[in-house]
């Protein structure tokens, strides 16, 4: 399943009136936010780059193009 999916259902199965969160529900939603790092990651270096570049052509030839928050940068 897709990282949103499992978010989802972490979500929906502790969407109840009992407040506690199992140990097992915060592991799995820790392993998703890594996972989602590594994705994040990509995303940012290689889908927004290119965005970028494309939005440039664009903008040499005057027409209007996609536009995307500027990378963020790594921290170190």
């Amino acid at each position: 399943a897709g990282l949103n999916s499992e978010y989802f259902m972490i979500r929906n199965n502790l969407d109840t009136y009992d407040p506690s969160i199992p140990e097992s529900y915060r592991v799995r939603f820790d392993d998703l936010n890594q996972e989602w790092e590594a994705h994040k990651s990509l995303f940012e270096s290689d889908i927004l780059n290119e965005v970028e570049k494309f939005n440039e052509a664009y903008d040499s030839q005057k027409i209007p193009a996609l536009k995307t928050p500027s990378p963020s940068k790594p921290s170190n």
